[in-house]
């Protein structure tokens, strides 16, 4: 049995149509959950660690896990489109500037 880290440990392993899920403002996901998976997947891809600042079904938003000690500005927040179920990025920054932080 496979554990879902070892299914998508090597960027083959992961859909071709997730590579590149989280592109910028306005990218649109059909559910909290499905933002969920681009992180992971990004997160993955990219090699860092990032936290959840707010993880609800309206909206989710998360910084990288250097935010203050080390001043990373990487930050995405999503939230639901005015009354839809379509989420859409918001505000992403995607200056990484602390390198790979696999924990």
């Amino acid at each position: 049995m496979w554990l879902v880290e070892d299914m998508i440990s090597d960027i083959i392993c992961i859909p071709t149509r997730w590579h590149d899920a989280i592109q910028g403002v306005g990218k649109q996901f059909d559910s909290t959950k499905e933002v969920r998976l681009a992180l992971i997947y990004y997160y993955t891809t990219k090699k860092f660690v990032y936290e959840f600042v707010k993880n609800e079904k309206t909206r989710v938003t998360v910084k990288c896990i250097h935010k203050k000690d080390k001043y990373c500005t990487w930050r995405l927040h999503t939230s639901s489109m005015t009354h839809t179920n379509v989420f859409a990025i918001k505000t992403f920054n995607s200056i990484h500037n602390v390198g790979a932080t696999w924990l």
